[in-house]
């Protein structure tokens, strides 16, 4: 199978769009939310997030992959950002938290958590990317 390769001119045109994009998933993940969905924005929004996690792993210099070539988990990611510094054990917390809630919303649990937890992760994520640019 041939692999689409980004030549480092096209990615350097590209890279100022990544924060564009993730903040318009934000706000749709906001829209959502107001419009009272719980499970779909709940999943954008953390799709956004393990999107800059996958980022700062990169620019942090942490292998995206295991040992057999799969991508590595988002929590895995944290675990390992933390680890390095990349942030503090608070947010690696907080992260960790929203990567469970993630789990409840991609499994159509939203009786896991409450609605207004919902808007918490956005305004927290919304946060740590500000935060931490990638």
């Amino acid at each position: 199978m041939d692999e689409f390769v980004v030549t480092t001119d096209i990615a350097g045109f590209l890279a100022p769009l990544d924060q564009a994009l993730f903040s318009d998933f934000l706000k749709v993940a906001s829209y959502l939310n107001a419009e009272g969905h719980r499970d779909a924005p709940a999943v954008i929004c953390m799709s956004a997030l393990e999107g800059h996690l996958r980022k700062l792993s990169k620019k942090a210099g942490i292998v995206l992959t295991t040992d057999d070539g799969l991508p590595k988990k988002p929590a895995a990611l944290n675990e390992e950002l933390a680890a390095k510094g990349a942030y503090s054990g608070l947010d690696r917390d907080n992260v960790s938290g929203w990567l469970d809630l993630r789990r409840g919303a991609g499994r159509g649990g939203s009786y896991r958590y409450r609605p207004n937890q919902v808007a918490l992760l956005l305004e927290g994520v919304r946060r740590f990317l500000d935060q931490y640019p990638a």
